[in-house]
């Protein structure tokens, strides 16, 4: 761990564009706006309906818009990848099996993606990393001083997926899993981002010891896979393009091995972890949504479509195959398919391969970015095996990283 913080990383700074009387006002609500991002779509917040979320983002979000610095729409970076997948996403209205749902859920989602591209295309990088650290910082103790008025977060987490109890911190988050996987990607952007030595030696080690500490065999797992890309990344931006080359097809052909020899240890480990080998009955899960993406294969249910009612098909027929309820797939492809189906989750794997490219050719300009984006995909790609991190904030975050990296790619084509 200490290899990652061994000096001050490089400044990140763009060139900053002249700006109006209003200029400094719109800083505000932009950065309000990510603070408001990170707390309340992450679920740290609790008991705010999509309806009261979207309102105060649209409080928020207007002024944006309203005050913006003149030219900021122009520069706004717009995907292809990303116009096409959240166009079928809103197609998905017209066969949703729950139109209230995907409305109420869609909005919220729009309403942040909006938010985020703005900030990611206009916001001064100073001002990026300055908001984005803070949050993360405040985020961290809000973390342990809810841990400490409610002990009670630090046996149980919130639900028993699989009938089986899940023991471990969970904090002020819904669920242990969602705490690491938040921290795991904090520890990414602070070595990214965090100039000062004892702040990233202290920060990183917090959310390292919170991810310990929910005991989530998913979270521990994923953030040695990102971590290790992150440590990989680095020193493939400082080799000359031959030997990065050379680095970076190894560096593939060991993950591929890796894997293989993972896929062939894992029972055991689970064993030893106290695990069952259904992966707390996942596997019913897996096998069950299956069974109901192969009724719609295509298009999938619709956004919002599956797990909010139960007593609506498909959920219905999928809970009574399990045998116990759940909220999602507990697998990232499963979810896109069984919401948007197979053309969903190819618009999304076209999203995610021009957020990796974006990361792996803005490398070398600026490796602080490109290192956390390469990271943030290693972290989605491996977590989405368990975990539904293809959707919602994960999803909006990873629309950001897009936007971010076409920006600076614009502002150095040397990248």
């Amino acid at each position: 761990m200490s290899a990652l913080m061994r000096r001050p990383l490089p400044r990140t700074d763009v060139r900053h564009r002249p700006v109006g009387a209003g200029y400094p006002v719109w800083v505000f609500f932009a950065q309000l706006s990510f603070v408001r991002f990170m707390f309340i779509d992450f679920g740290t917040v609790h008991g705010l309906n999509p309806q009261p979320q979207f309102l105060l983002s649209l409080v928020i979000g207007l002024p944006m818009v309203v005050l913006a610095p003149r030219g900021t729409f122009a520069r706004t970076r717009v995907s292809l990848t990303v116009v096409l997948f959240f166009t079928w996403w809103t197609l998905s209205y017209v066969w949703s099996t729950l139109r209230v749902t995907w409305v109420s859920e869609s909005m919220t989602v729009f309403a942040s993606i909006m938010a985020l591209t703005m900030i990611a295309s206009a916001l001064p990088m100073e001002h990026l990393r300055s908001v984005w650290l803070n949050t993360l910082y405040a985020m961290v103790a809000y973390t342990f001083l809810f841990t400490a008025a409610k002990p009670s977060s630090t046996v149980l987490a919130n639900d028993t997926t699989g009938g089986i109890a899940n023991v471990g911190w969970h904090g002020p988050f819904n669920h242990k899993n969602n705490l690491a996987s938040f921290m795991i990607v904090g520890m990414v952007v602070v070595l990214s981002l965090e100039r000062v030595t004892w702040r990233r030696r202290t920060a990183v080690g917090l959310m390292f010891l919170l991810v310990l500490l929910t005991r989530s065999g998913t979270g521990g797992g994923a953030m040695f896979a990102t971590l290790a890309v992150y440590v990989i990344a680095g020193r493939y931006a400082k080799q000359s393009t031959r030997r990065g080359g050379a680095m970076l097809a190894m560096s593939v052909l060991l993950s591929i091995v890796a894997i293989s020899a993972a896929s062939l240890i894992v029972p055991s480990i689970l064993q030893l972890y106290g695990k069952d080998p259904t992966l707390t009955g996942r596997t019913k899960i897996w096998s069950s949504v299956l069974t109901a993406i192969r009724a719609k294969p295509l298009t999938g249910y619709g956004f919002g479509g599956v797990w909010v009612d139960p007593s609506k098909e498909p959920t219905r027929s999928i809970l009574h195959r399990i045998g116990f309820v759940v909220f999602h797939s507990h697998n990232g492809a499963l979810e896109l398919m069984i919401e948007l189906g197979i053309i969903g989750l190819v618009l999304y794997f076209g999203v995610f391969i021009a957020v990796l490219d974006g990361g792996c050719r803005i490398l070398r300009a600026n490796p602080a970015i490109g290192r956390l984006v390469l990271a943030y995909c290693m972290f989605v790609f491996i977590s989405s095996f368990t975990e539904v991190l293809t959707l919602g904030p994960w999803l909006s975050l990873l629309v950001f990283l897009r936007v971010l990296s076409l920006r600076l790619l614009s502002e150095d084509p040397s990248g």
